[in-house]
This record gives C-alpha cells, sequence and structure tokens, in this order.
C-alpha cells in the first residue's frame, strides 16, 4: 500500500488507494521501445558534449550490439547522426538541435541553471528532481544526481527515476503543483482522479483547504518512497510562457531532511527568487 505523508493529511501518514500507487517508466500499455531508444540514444550523445562509438552507446542504453547497429543506421538514415566510417564516431546533427532550440533559450535553460545552483548551495546532499502534471499523475521529468560516484541503487530507492510516475494527491510534488493551481482547475483534478481519491473525492472543501495551506507555506513536504524513510520539500516554480508549471523537489531520508526542514525550504525559496525574480521572470 502506497503511503501519503503529510499531504491529504497535515503532519500525518496515511494509506493511499491501490489506484494511487506510484509507476515507473515503461509500465504503461502501447509504449514504442524502439522511439524511447532512439530518444535515449539522442540525448545520450548531446549530453556526452563528444562523438561516441557505437559500443560506448550500447553500454550506456544497456543494448544488444546488433540493435544498437540497427538503431544508429534508422537515426543516420533519417539525418539525426552523422557517422564518420574512418574513426567509427557517431555525431549529433544540426537537426537535433533546432528540435530543442526554441526551449533552451528561455524558460527552461533558467530552470537547467536553478537545479545546477541549488545543488551547490545544499553541498550535494540531497536529489533533485523535476515533476510535471501529466493529467492524472506528476512525471518526473529530470533527476539531478549528486555526484558520480552516488550509487544507482539509492536512486531506485528513492523512485525517482526519470519517467516514474507520482500520484497527484498523495505526492509532494502532486501537492506542490495542485496549490499553484486555480480553484476550478483542482475541482477538475478532483474529478479526474476519483478513482485514485476514492472516498476521498467526496471531501472536496477539505482538500481545497489542504492547497490553501500549502500555497501559504509556499511549499509542500511528504512522500517519495513506499515507506517512511525517504521524503522531499516540493516548490511549484514560476510557470513559463506557455503556462506549464514545473515541481522542484529536494528529497532524502527522512530524519535529515525533516531536521533541516525550514533551513532547505529557505535556500530553495532564495534560489528561484535569484532566479526568476519577484515577477517569475528568468534573470
Amino acid at each position: 500500500m502506497y503511503l501519503s505523508h503529510g499531504i491529504l493529511v497535515p503532519d500525518r501518514t496515511v494509506k493511499l488507494n491501490p489506484f494511487a500507487a506510484p509507476r515507473g517508466h515503461g509500465q504503461v500499455c502501447g509504449v514504442v521501445k524502439s522511439a524511447i531508444r532512439a530518444l535515449h540514444a539522442l540525448e545520450l550523445l548531446v549530453a556526452a558534449e563528444r562523438p561516441l562509438r557505437a559500443i560506448e552507446i550500447a553500454r550506456s542504453l544497456n543494448l544488444r550490439p546488433s540493435s544498437t547497429n540497427q538503431l544508429l543506421k534508422t537515426l543516420v538514415d533519417s539525418a539525426y547522426l552523422i557517422f564518420d566510417p574512418s574513426t567509427k564516431y557517431y555525431y549529433p546533427s544540426p537537426r537535433i538541435f533546432n528540435l530543442g532550440a526554441p526551449l533552451q533559450q528561455n524558460h527552461f535553460n533558467a530552470v537547467k541553471s536553478l537545479v545546477r545552483s541549488l545543488s551547490q548551495a545544499l553541498e550535494h546532499e540531497h536529489t533533485l528532481c523535476l515533476a510535471a502534471s501529466q493529467g492524472s499523475f506528476m512525471q518526473v521529468i529530470h533527476v539531478h544526481r549528486t555526484s558520480e560516484e552516488e550509487s544507482e541503487s539509492r536512486f531506485q530507492t528513492l523512485d525517482s527515476r526519470i519517467g516514474s510516475r507520482r500520484p497527484l494527491f498523495g505526492s509532494s510534488v502532486g501537492a506542490a503543483w495542485l496549490s499553484s493551481q486555480s480553484e476550478e482547475k483542482i475541482r477538475a483534478a478532483i474529478r479526474l482522479c476519483r478513482r485514485e481519491l476514492g472516498r476521498d473525492a467526496e471531501n472536496i472543501r477539505q482538500i481545497l483547504k489542504r492547497m490553501r495551506s500549502i500555497k501559504s507555506q509556499g511549499y509542500a513536504f511528504g512522500g517519495l518512497s513506499y515507506d517512511d524513510s525517504i521524503r522531499s520539500i516540493a516548490v511549484p516554480l514560476p510557470p513559463c510562457p506557455s503556462g506549464i508549471v514545473l515541481v522542484l523537489a529536494a528529497s532524502g531520508a527522512s530524519a535529515e531532511i525533516g531536521k533541516r526542514r525550514k533551513e532547505i525550504v529557505n535556500i530553495m525559496k532564495s534560489m528561484i527568487f535569484r532566479h526568476f525574480g519577484a515577477d517569475g521572470v528568468q534573470c
């Protein structure tokens, strides 16, 4: 049974409806894995900031050499990659950069800078993640690893891998996002998540009251795992020009993050102000 820590009920851990359980990416019916692998390959090449060979890409994506070669040939054929047969290196094509250029020039660039600055301010003691609303759930869209030496198993325990889903009602990132929305949108979200909320869907006034309280304090504090071992502090970021609201969360061991709760909140708020200003415009 998935737990909600101080989200639906202040300062209490409550059990959620089984339909509100978190899910990892790839657990959705109809997912085209080849499309995801292609995007991962492109993302890997851009992030590496250098050309890569097929064996490096296969190792990073945990793919068989034959599958990797087929994938890379397809991307070269579609002009997303440039291949040098003499060195066997694959380079990202300018076509890739055209896909993300409009986004990188404004709001999302400021968000990326914010995450880096916050990681340094927190002295690399916590895991940072960005989440976005995908209708009836929140989805982790970016995870900032605290160090290269950090073990993969710990991040799996945090269950904050990119693409994983958190319940909209019952997670800190969901509560933070809801607190930034109008009452009309919150009511619409309640209707959309009736199955996940169960009987709580009838208690609209209590939910609205709780969201107003979270909005007033400027952050949500609650769970990120199946048990009480991991908690997070989530803060909604100023909306981007299109109106999308991202949520920034700092997570860690419950005892540690609970003890430093006020300190972490103050650091997060000051960093957001520094990067976006009082009017939510990136500085």
